[in-house]
């Protein structure tokens, strides 16, 4: 025998403010819009700028890419290292030799970076 504490509401409805949801969407398309039109940023001119919360492009080498993600709170760049399938051992190659001049790319970049050797991946 079960007891019923709480049952559905009489409103099941799920409300979204679409105002909101769109901007949103506004925004982070002109941030990635003036992201790829800078033209330091060369890899970039192929870009169709989006509304999702991240980008990517090649970094004009064979499995080596460049995602930028951008959230609410923080912004971050990656390089995903794949050279494609059956290749975690050149992966984690490649990975190490940059790891190599860790000091060299921190200094180049101003911040320390972090480091993440993705083992399984």
């Amino acid at each position: 025998m079960l007891t019923l504490i709480v049952g559905p509401s009489e409103d099941n409805s799920v409300k979204i403010d679409l105002d909101v949801i769109n901007e949103q969407r506004q925004i982070r398309q002109s941030f990635w819009r003036k992201l790829v039109s800078n033209p330091l940023a060369r890899l970039h001119a192929h870009i169709t700028p989006s509304s999702y919360g991240w980008i990517g492009t090649s970094s004009g080498i064979r499995g080596l890419n460049l995602n930028y993600v951008v959230t609410q709170n923080q912004s971050s760049a990656e390089l995903y290292i794949d050279r494609g399938r059956d290749s975690q051992e050149e992966n984690k190659r490649i990975f190490d030799q940059l790891a190599e001049h860790r000091e060299q790319i921190d200094v180049a970049i101003g911040r320390a970076v972090s480091w993440e050797r993705l083992e399984d991946r």
